[in-house]
């Protein structure tokens, strides 16, 4: 693909898939301690990165060498690295929510497992019934 198209869509397209960050937040299953210190350990990188990014872009500007496209550059990193900064701070105090929702889950589910009707929240795979299959899936079986 030329650099031109390259270009426009990178300019025009949002991409806004899930990072590593949000995958493994939306499997994390460790004590509130844990994530806390994991995640505070996030934030203090993300804050000298932050630091980092400001000092190189007030350096250039002083120096007179940054041209007008590579400080929005800069500043769209700042800015991007302070939204993960305020996200970490919001999810700080949902940590002792996060967790003890986790754990009620986890509850239900091995109550259900206990009780002999594994639900999907144990992570069993249930049959569909027949009736329920796609009816190209009835006809491949009735064969």
């Amino acid at each position: 693909m030329e650099l031109g198209v390259l270009q426009d869509r990178a300019l025009q397209e949002p991409h806004l898939d899930p990072d590593p960050f949000d995958v493994a937040l939306m499997t994390v299953d460790l004590p509130q301690d844990q994530l806390a210190r994991l995640t505070g350990q996030r934030r203090r990188a993300l804050v000298a990165k932050l630091d980092e990014l400001v000092a190189e872009r007030e350096h250039l500007e002083l120096a007179g060498v940054l041209p007008r496209n590579m400080r929005a550059v800069f500043r769209h990193n700042e800015l991007r690295v302070g939204a993960e900064i305020a996200a970490l701070d919001e999810l700080a105090e949902l940590l002792p929510r996060i967790v003890a929702e986790k754990q009620a889950r986890r509850a239900q589910a091995q109550a259900a497992a206990d009780a002999g009707t594994a639900s999907s929240l144990a992570g069993e795979v249930v049959p569909l019934d027949q009736a329920r299959r796609p009816a190209s899936r009835r006809r491949r079986q009735d064969r």
